[in-house]
This record gives C-alpha cells, sequence and structure tokens, in this order.
C-alpha cells in the first residue's frame, strides 16, 4: 500500500471532508479475524479525526470512504459505517483504554479559557490522585495520562476509580476501572 495516498473521507460531517494517513503508521498485515485475508491498519492524526467530525452530536453511524493507491498502482476503495461519538456539551471527555491496563489518557474538550482541575477519587470517595490542575487552561483539547508510568503517577491498585472535572465550561464526572 502507497501509504502517502490513503484518506479517509465524510462529507459534511465536519470543517473537512477529508484527511491523509500518518505517514511511516503503517501497521503489520495480519489474519484477525482468521478469513484467510490480511488486515492492514494505518493510523490518522487525532487533531485530523477531530476536525472530520467536529460537527457529530451524540453517537451515531456515520458513512465514511477509506481510498488509496497500492504500490502496484491499483486504486482500492472501502465503503463503511463508524460509530463516531461526537462532542456534547462541554467540557468533552475521553478515556481510552478503560478498563486501563497500566495506564490509559484521559482527554478533555472545552470551549473557553479558565482553570482546570482534574482528580481521581477512589471508590470510598477519597483523593488518589491530582491528575492535572492548570490555573489558566486554553480552550481546546487536553490530554493527560492516569493510572502508572511516564506522567501517570505511582501505580495504583485495581479497581474502580471515579474522575471529577472542573473548567469554566461546567464539571464532569466518569469513571474508570484498572484491571490488572
Amino acid at each position: 500500500m502507497n501509504l502517502t495516498t490513503v484518506r479517509l473521507r465524510s462529507a459534511g460531517t465536519g470543517a473537512i471532508s477529508e484527511i491523509a494517513a500518518l505517514p511511516g503508521k503503517l501497521g503489520i498485515a495480519m489474519d484477525r479475524d482468521r478469513n484467510g485475508v490480511p488486515e492492514l491498519s494505518v493510523c490518522f492524526a487525532s487533531e485530523d479525526v477531530r476536525a472530520l467530525f467536529q460537527s457529530v452530536t451524540g453517537r451515531v453511524q456515520v458513512n465514511v470512504t477509506l481510498d488509496g493507491a497500492l504500490q502496484s498502482g491499483a486504486r482500492f476503495v472501502a465503503v463503511f459505517s463508524l460509530e463516531v461519538q461526537g462532542v456534547g456539551p462541554y467540557p468533552a471527555v475521553a478515556v481510552a483504554p478503560n478498563p486501563l491496563n497500566p495506564s490509559a489518557k484521559i482527554s478533555v474538550l472545552t470551549s473557553r479559557p479558565g482553570r482546570m482541575a482534574v482528580r481521581l477519587f477512589d471508590a470510598q470517595g477519597r483523593l488518589v490522585r491530582v491528575v492535572l490542575d492548570e490555573p489558566m487552561a486554553a480552550p481546546g483539547v487536553h490530554e493527560a495520562r492516569i493510572g502508572e508510568g511516564p506522567m501517570g503517577g505511582t501505580p495504583l491498585p485495581s479497581g474502580i476509580y471515579f474522575y471529577r472535572i472542573e473548567t469554566a465550561d461546567g464539571d464532569a464526572t466518569g469513571r474508570v476501572a484498572i484491571l490488572k
């Protein structure tokens, strides 16, 4: 596959209608579904995906087209449906993966500048970690690690944890599970 030609297209779902695959981010061909045909994964920049689907609200099925060229020059086109979780009210929050082992990324999208705090609590309501505490965060996407590892802090035991996010747009709460 010629990775420089791969495009994901979706009309009317965002500020742009197509995005390009990331060069150098081609996965290894493997027959994951055991149908005798190896699958190849490509990656797209998260900012590009956000722009492609920025008009989507709620969880909806979106028709997309993936196309490009093979090394031989032959073209390929695949039309399929993706489930997209669009932005709802701000702040919009996503945690991936959840459950996590040993760490995950929490992403917060805000529309206004201001203070932002992300705190993690145990099942008894005790504060176990201040993940992020910014006195003046710009609007946009903010990401932080939870769990363990670089910038994620010391390891947390397996269990259910709750996050509370406070922003200029309002507050958000949710839960994450740590499975080891």
